[in-house]
């Protein structure tokens, strides 16, 4: 069983020391897997990328040293630090298109009207409210709308 935990501990899984019902990750063990990395290289590949460096560096084309760069270094790609700067953007725009949509209702003119005694602007279309005119003496007058002849009990 000992020995089946120590090949489970070299694959990644670290060591456990058990103090009073609390784990923590035996450091000082050889198995100790390393802290996160912070830069766009796993820690596996670092010894090769080192060595190409190298390896790049002693075959350099002694034509590429006439250039000089000076801009400013590219920042980190790594996934932390690009889905950070990402959903601070996004955050930040939601946030001030907001504040701006806010911000126009309230400098905008207020509507409220005092209805009976003010009446709101007509457009140039309206022709008047639908309703049935009336003679003299109280009878409806005909619009000729031919809904009577639908109704009638005689047909």
């Amino acid at each position: 069983m000992l020995s089946s935990f120590t090949n489970l501990s070299r694959v990644g899984i670290p060591r456990l020391v058990i103090t009073r019902s609390i784990f923590v990750r035996d450091k000082k063990s050889e198995n100790h897997p390393p802290e996160p990395f912070k830069s766009s290289i796993p820690p596996h590949l670092e010894k090769q990328q080192q060595k190409a460096l190298e390896e790049y560096k002693a075959n350099e084309d002694p034509s590429l040293k006439c250039y000089v760069n000076i801009s400013d270094p590219l920042p980190s790609l790594d996934m932390y630090q690009t889905t950070k700067r990402g959903l601070q953007v996004l955050i930040w725009t939601d946030i001030l298109k907001g504040f701006m949509i806010a911000l126009g209702w309230l400098l905008r003119e207020p509507t409220t009207i005092n209805y009976p005694f003010e009446k709101g602007p007509l457009s140039p279309r309206f022709r008047g409210e639908h309703a049935l005119r009336r003679y003299v003496s109280g009878e409806e007058r005909c619009i000729a709308c031919k809904l009577c002849e639908a109704i009638c009990p005689a047909q």
